[in-house]
């Protein structure tokens, strides 16, 4: 039975009752850290990391530029993204259970017009997905 007119929270797919699984939407996420942030300026955040998920790797891989060279490991974005979903969820599975570790970042000299050389370094991909991810959540507060 119905209350208050409200709609059935079943789903017809192909004539049969399914509902299709539920998907965090990242910006959605992001709209509501932004909100609860505001709301509550003069109080600390005591845990952020339950907010990173498989959707919000996602879209730290969907930002991510994908021309960048390759960190010490020598993995540029296309090898990375031959298994991505897979290798999300073992980055994702390292984050939670704080078993990640940043790799070493490979250092690259630029030469500049006095002569002289710019330092750059070159962080692997998983490093830059973690590290956007990070970033995303720090931009929403």
């Amino acid at each position: 039975m119905l209350m208050e007119g409200r709609k059935s929270q079943r789903c017809k797919v192909n004539g049969q009752e399914k509902c299709p699984p539920r998907q965090d939407n990242f910006q959605t996420k992001f709209t509501m850290l932004t909100a609860r942030a505001n709301k509550i300026r003069n109080e600390p955040f005591r845990t952020l990391s339950h907010l990173i998920d498989h959707n919000w790797l996602k879209e730290s891989w969907r930002r991510l530029r994908k021309g960048a060279a390759a960190g010490v490991d020598a993995v540029n974005a296309n090898t990375y993204a031959e298994d991505l979903e897979a290798n999300l969820e073992i980055l994702l599975t390292r984050l939670r259970t704080k078993s990640y570790y940043p790799s070493p970042v490979r250092r690259v000299y630029i030469p500049k017009a006095n002569g002289k050389q710019r330092p750059l370094g070159l962080p692997t991909v998983e490093d830059k997905l973690a590290q956007n991810a990070v970033a995303q959540i720090f931009t929403a507060i």
